[in-house]
C-alpha cells in the first residue's frame, strides 16, 4: 500500500513541477510579446535638427527697390549684402542674435550713387516648426554705419548712414536658408535749399527704399562638448 502511495505522490509532484514550468513559459512568452506591442505603439522621438548651441550662419543677400519717389526726384536703389548672424540656439523654435556685415547699394538719384555702409544690429529668429523642412521668419533692425559719401547734381554727402533692417519669411532645409522679404535701406543727403530761386543753405535729408530681398543662408551649429 506504501508503495501505491510514494508513485502516486511522486506522480503529483511531478505534474505540479512540469505545470510551474510551462506557466512560467508563457508567462515569460506573454511578458516579451507585451514590449514588442508597447514599442510599436509607443513611436520613437525624433532627434531636434535645432538644439542648445552657438550658431554662427553667413548670408548673402540680393535686393531691388520699387515704388519712387518724384517728389524728391528720388528713384530706388539695388542692394547686395554680405552678413554674418552671431547668436544662440535657446530651443528648436527661436534663437537670439546679432549681425555684422557689409552692404553696397546704388541708387538713382538724378545720376546712379555707389554707397557702402557696414550694418550692425539684432536678430530674431523663428521657426513654425521642429522639422527637416522648416519654415520661418526673421528679423532684423540696425544702424547702418556709412563707409563714403558722394556728391552729385543738388545734393552733396550723399551716404547710406542710418537705421536700417529687415523682414524675412523663409524655409530652412537642413541646415540651409532660402528667404524672401523686404528690406529698408538709408539715404541720406545734404539738399539745397532754395527761397525765390537763391540757393540759401543745406538742409540734412533721409530718405528710406523698401527693397525686395532675396537671401540664402547656411547655419553652423556649435556645441558643448559633454
Amino acid at each position: 500500500m506504501k508503495k501505491y502511495l510514494s508513485i502516486v505522490a511522486f506522480l503529483l509532484f511531478s505534474s505540479s513541477m512540469i505545470f510551474a514550468q510551462n506557466a512560467g513559459t508563457y508567462t515569460a512568452r506573454r511578458s516579451q510579446i507585451e514590449k514588442i506591442r508597447v514599442k510599436k505603439e509607443i513611436p520613437e522621438q525624433k532627434k531636434s535638427i535645432r538644439t542648445k548651441a552657438l550658431v554662427i550662419r553667413p548670408e548673402i543677400g540680393f535686393g531691388f527697390g520699387f515704388g519712387d519717389g518724384d517728389r524728391d526726384r528720388f528713384d530706388g536703389s539695388y542692394m547686395t549684402n554680405i552678413l554674418c548672424n552671431i547668436g544662440y540656439q535657446f530651443n528648436p523654435y527661436i534663437s537670439l542674435g546679432g549681425v555684422l556685415g557689409s552692404c553696397w547699394s546704388m541708387v538713382d538719384v538724378e545720376e546712379l550713387v555707389n554707397l557702402f555702409s557696414i550694418p550692425v544690429g539684432v536678430n530674431v529668429r523663428g521657426y513654425f516648426c521642429n522639422r527637416k523642412w522648416s519654415p520661418y521668419y526673421d528679423i532684423k533692425v540696425g544702424y547702418g554705419i556709412g563707409i563714403n559719401e558722394v556728391d552729385c547734381e543738388y545734393k552733396r554727402y550723399c551716404s547710406s548712414r542710418g537705421f536700417c533692417g529687415s523682414t524675412t519669411f523663409g524655409m530652412q532645409y537642413k541646415n540651409y536658408d532660402f528667404g524672401i522679404g523686404v528690406s529698408l535701406i538709408p539715404f541720406s543727403y545734404d539738399d539745397y535749399r532754395w527761397i525765390w530761386d537763391t540757393e540759401a543753405s543745406f538742409v540734412r535729408r533721409i530718405h528710406y527704399t523698401a527693397n525686395l530681398y532675396l537671401h540664402f543662408a547656411y547655419n553652423f551649429q556649435i556645441k558643448k562638448k559633454k
